[in-house]
């Protein structure tokens, strides 16, 4: 059969919260090209998808309260046989639950009943309609969820997101841990392609080396609230604090608690960081080389499933200070989302590791990483953006950035004095074609689009992008034979 003859493509996207909107708006783009279906674990996204016409029998949802949850026990012996087979197929789900921040402080058994049910429920979904894609950004636990579930099913998982460097530009991950992207339909063989996009490369990389910018989607993660407004959005969730008190808020979304906290974290961590820090947090002593390490948010799939043997952030510092020559300073910058963020006690001990200096949000990052001897990041960019402006880095997982020369994977403690050594050594100004072939791989299979990391309706321009980045992963992975099966 001629690929021109084949039907639609039957696509699940899956999703919470604004997210929705924007794969909504995306299936309507790509009406004529894809099926859609939805999975959704909150009762507003489900509502939502209702008023908009999408029809019942197109939705998986699998949202529940918490007391519904609560009161469904422990799995029996049939449920905990299918954990183990999904278990096969991609992170435990008690690394799952670890990881979601929605599940903190929440019955462990029950928990593990209502991922075994979902699971089970979502392979169900996905045989009945003959899904042969799911889109998925794996944020939340259900989001995560899917990605073994759809393996299991021998049915592609997807994620689209930044390639972060070039700026710009979105791929589409073949995995919940960003390890690799999908390869990209593209013109005919023979066409020129791989070398302009070399060419580009190799101007790009000169050009950021000048002038290193901030990446596009920093514009959604560091969008400031007034007190003022701050206080009046927890007024407005003030019916999530009556939920929370009777057991009846949603599983799936944020406690009043976590609202609070989400948008006074400027203002706790203000606080915070004066009751434990005496010194001024954007100064340090020039003449002491120093390294740098970039916090996360935690809890977060970027490190609690992605790197989930060192997800705690507290002991990875002091394992760096240990392994750290005492002639270097460790400077800390915390992530503009997770300001505040940290526990008195996180700041306590921080304050009592030896030649260390905790920094704002606010430094500037690429100029903290021209300036070090080191980087680290246990799963961020922070390492990618680092090693092209010349700087060695060390991560402690397996993403995709992985494969630059500069950047060297830890994988365990007694690694790391060695690697900081090899690393510091490596240190160079001059291109290497390695990073020259990465970038063009970069730009082979990735798609330019003005998405700054917002989701909801976006722009017509942003919406085609993704879709031109959907269409062309299918498209290449029906041309290699990767699709679960023929189309309905």
């Amino acid at each position: 059969m001629k690929e021109s003859e084949h039907s639609k493509f039957r696509v699940a996207f899956s999703a919470i919260f604004d997210l929705t909107e924007t794969y909504y708006q995306l299936s309507r783009r790509m009406d004529d090209e894809i099926d859609s279906f939805f999975i959704t674990s909150v009762q507003a996204t489900y509502r939502r998808l209702l008023a908009l016409g999408v029809p019942e029998s197109r939705i998986l949802n699998v949202a529940r309260t918490r007391g519904q949850m609560r009161a469904m026990g422990e799995p029996g012996p049939e449920l905990r046989a299918r954990i183990d087979e999904f278990e096969r197929y991609g992170p435990s789900f008690s690394s799952i639950i670890l990881m979601s921040r929605f599940y903190k402080g929440e019955d462990s058994a029950s928990l593990m009943h209502y991922m075994a049910t979902t699971a089970v429920r979502m392979e169900e979904f996905f045989q009945r309609n003959g899904i042969q894609c799911v889109i998925a950004e794996p944020t939340s636990a259900v989001e995560l969820l899917s990605a073994p579930v759809a393996r299991k099913n021998n049915i592609l998982f997807a994620s689209p997101g930044f390639a972060r460097l070039p700026h710009n530009r979105i791929v589409m991950f073949s995995d919940e841990e960003e390890r690799a992207f999908y390869r990209l339909a593209s013109g005919k063989d023979g066409d020129g392609a791989e070398e302009r996009a070399r060419r580009e490369a190799i101007e790009w990389i000169k050009r950021y080396r000048e002038a290193p910018a901030r990446p596009a989607y920093f514009a959604s993660q560091t969008v400031g609230r007034s007190l003022t407004k701050s206080l009046m959005a927890g007024l407005r969730h003030a019916k999530q604090f009556v939920d929370g008190m009777t057991g009846g808020d949603e599983l799936n979304d944020h406690r009043f608690t976590d609202l609070v906290q989400l948008h006074g974290r400027p203002y706790l961590g203000w606080v915070k960081r004066r009751i434990i820090q005496s010194r001024p947090e954007l100064h340090w002593d020039a003449a002491q080389p120093y390294a740098a390490l970039f916090l996360h948010v935690c809890p977060e799939r970027s490190v609690d499933v992605v790197a989930s043997w060192f997800s705690n952030q507290l002991e990875v510092i002091r394992t760096i200070r240990r392994a750290l020559p005492s002639r270097f300073a460790l400077l800390i910058k915390e992530h503009p989302s997770a300001t505040g963020a940290q526990t008195l006690e996180f700041y306590k001990q921080l304050s009592e590791i030896p030649n260390l200096t905790l920094l704002n949000a606010r430094v500037d990052s690429r100029e903290l990483m021209r300036g070090a001897e080191l980087v680290f990041t246990i799963s961020g960019t922070a390492a990618l953006e680092a090693a092209l402006l010349g700087t060695p880095a060390i991560i402690f997982c397996n993403v995709f950035f992985a494969r630059l020369p500069l950047v060297k994977r830890c994988t365990s403690p007694e690694q790391l004095p060695a690697l900081i050594g090899e690393a510091v050594e490596s240190a160079r100004t001059t291109e290497d074609p390695r990073e020259v072939d990465f970038l063009a791989d970069i730009l082979l299979n990735s798609v330019e689009s003005g998405w700054n990391g917002a989701c909801g309706i976006l722009p017509e321009t942003v919406i085609d992008s993704f879709a031109e980045l959907l269409m062309r992963t299918l498209t290449h992975e029906l041309r290699q034979g990767n699709l679960a099966q023929e189309r309905a």
